[in-house]
């Protein structure tokens, strides 16, 4: 008898890092992007991606959402 092997689970690893000052959270990763959220400074973040070297990729209420790279710290 043979074993089933477990679905495949994608990998997700994400990065804790914080906030320097009050942050935006966009819809996109443009200043003309809808605002999300504001972030206070010194909020813990789940990074889970970045865009380019302006924008880092957040997980924000379950759906990935984007923030100015230059103002998160780990």
């Amino acid at each position: 008898m043979r074993r089933r092997r477990p679905p495949q689970q994608p990998e997700t690893s994400a990065a804790v890092y914080r906030t320097t000052t009050t942050l935006n959270v966009r819809t996109e990763p443009s200043t003309d992007a809808s605002i999300l959220v504001q972030l206070a400074p010194d909020t813990e973040v789940n990074v889970t991606g970045t865009y380019d070297s302006q924008w880092t990729i957040i997980n924000y209420d379950g759906q990935d959402a984007y923030v100015a790279t230059a103002y998160l710290t780990q």
